[in-house]
């Protein structure tokens, strides 16, 4: 049903698709892709429904017929484009690392967009088990030709059930907007609070971490900013973002900032001396940059790897104690600043690099590609 409805809902189009250097996978790629190819050099392939073309459809039919007809759909479009390129961002789309079985003239590239959350991990088991049932079906692994990833856990993983070149480069969008060499002051004054999300399980915690952060921020004279995630009026009777979290979180004297378009997010974070999270992509893109960070999550730093790390380390706990939480915000701030760089370079590597620019990114592109 939900899938008839996005049908009637679609953009009918009966043009064939330009041939392009770079197909899009994805239209939510496009977030990702604008930092790494010009514009004028794309054409997307929606794969939700935004869009249908009618005429890959009479192509597909005609050729391939009506079985596996959403596979030769696809198979059609890429044979139009005719791209150098497949790209995307969506690197927990199970079709894309099937493509190149179906039609291998392109180079296919994978870009990693985000971090496992906790709402998200069925949808992560889901990924690996289709991923593996694929190469025990085919006898083959899944693959891409270039996988870009944030750090060491993720190559760990993928590398097990996908097969292709891994380069662990950071966030895309994190290293576009690139933070400026300042001076640092010794004494923090101002901490920023990231929300983890909306739904249930992110709120229980963060209004844990908040209620802690916003009684340190008192004790200690330390402004406090909080930033929103994307927010529905829809979701509570029509009220603002702002006072949906005030009515939740703890009351005090701080800032509210809602969720705003990337270059004023990351123009914002960019400025912070230190940041406190519990699961937050953005969170991990702020340790990457060297801001001062500190966690507090049951799964640090995320689900699938947190085995990997103790219960506690240099700016992370497990612990909702105030006790705990004030010790490790004390540490935190207490690190000097050559102490810091080391820190969070050590971590970075392993959780979510930092390439300011994308330089190494766009370089093994073009000569991959010969753009």
């Amino acid at each position: 049903m939900n899938n008839l409805l996005k049908l009637i809902k679609a953009k009918w189009t009966f043009i064939k698709p330009n041939k392009k250097k770079i197909l899009i996978y994805d239209k939510h790629s496009e977030n990702y892709s604008r930092y790494l190819f010009p514009k004028k050099d794309c054409e997307v392939l929606d794969v939700r429904y935004e869009s249908i073309n009618i005429y890959i459809i009479f192509i597909a039919l005609f050729r391939f017929g009506i079985k596996d007809f959403r596979n030769s759909y696809k198979k059609v479009f890429l044979m139009s484009v005719s791209p150098k390129i497949v790209y995307t961002a969506m690197d927990n789309n199970t079709d894309f690392f099937k493509l190149k079985d179906m039609y291998d003239k392109p180079l296919y590239i994978s870009d990693q967009y985000g971090m496992s959350k906790v709402q998200n991990s069925y949808r992560q088991e889901s990924f690996y088990k289709d991923l593996k049932e694929y190469a025990r079906k085919t006898k083959k692994k899944p693959k891409a030709d270039y996988i870009f990833l944030f750090g060491k856990n993720d190559k760990e993983r993928i590398s097990k059930v996908i097969e292709g070149n891994i380069y662990l480069l950071g966030d895309t969008k994190n290293n576009h907007y690139v933070i400026k060499p300042k001076k640092i002051k010794k004494k923090i004054t101002s901490i920023m609070f990231i929300s983890s999300g909306l739904y249930p399980a992110a709120l229980k915690q963060d209004k844990i971490i908040f209620k802690n952060l916003t009684k340190f921020c008192k004790k200690k004279n330390i402004k406090l900013t909080f930033l929103g995630r994307n927010f529905d009026p829809k979701f509570k009777l029509g009220i603002s973002s702002e006072i949906f979290h005030r009515n939740i979180f703890e009351k005090g004297n701080w800032t509210y900032l809602p969720k705003m378009n990337a270059p004023k997010t990351f123009a914002h974070l960019n400025k912070q001396q230190m940041v406190v999270f519990s699961h937050s992509t953005l969170g991990f893109q702020a340790l990457a940059k060297g801001i001062k960070c500190a966690s507090f999550y049951t799964c640090f730093p995320e689900k699938g790897c947190h085995l990997k790390f103790p219960k506690s380390g240099p700016f992370w706990t497990n612990s909702n104690t105030y006790y705990d939480f004030e010790k490790k915000l004390d540490n935190v701030i207490g690190f000097s600043n050559k102490c810091w760089k080391k820190i969070a370079k050590k971590y970075a590597a392993a959780i979510l690099n930092y390439h300011p620019g994308n330089i190494k990114k766009k370089k093994i592109i073009s000569l991959a590609s010969k753009l």
